[in-house]
């Protein structure tokens, strides 16, 4: 269990690796989600498993918090605050919004972090 947002998260997370996935119950509304790893991820993946909603990506290549790419879609990089809050990852959370892709209310969300590891 990870207190470390506003959300409680459950984490399976190796820190050695680092990778870890969170599970957490949506909202939606503003919030922060424990991650895990040791610092702030390079990628995001977020997957509502109760809804037919896109895989949400986000990585720190696309610069700010409100950029994400759909991994189901053509699309490219787009532009929205609703899935990310507007906010990129810290060493401790990641956030998210009103989107039901990211954090439906009431859905259970799967999310998969990365960060870089030295060697």
């Amino acid at each position: 269990s990870n207190t470390d947002g506003s959300i409680t998260s459950t984490v399976q997370v190796n820190t050695k690796a680092g990778f870890s996935i969170v599970k957490y119950t949506g909202t939606f509304s503003s919030a922060t989600v424990g991650h895990g790893l040791s610092s702030a991820p390079d990628i995001v993946i977020v997957k509502n498993t109760d809804s037919t909603t896109n895989w949400w990506t986000w990585t720190k290549d696309l610069g700010g918090g409100d950029k994400y790419i759909a991994l189901d879609s053509s699309s490219g990089v787009q532009t929205a605050t609703s899935i990310w809050d507007g906010t990129v990852p810290t060493s401790t959370v990641f956030s998210v919004a009103n989107d039901s892709g990211s954090n439906g209310s009431g859905n259970e969300i799967i999310a998969y972090c990365f960060n870089s590891i030295a060697g």
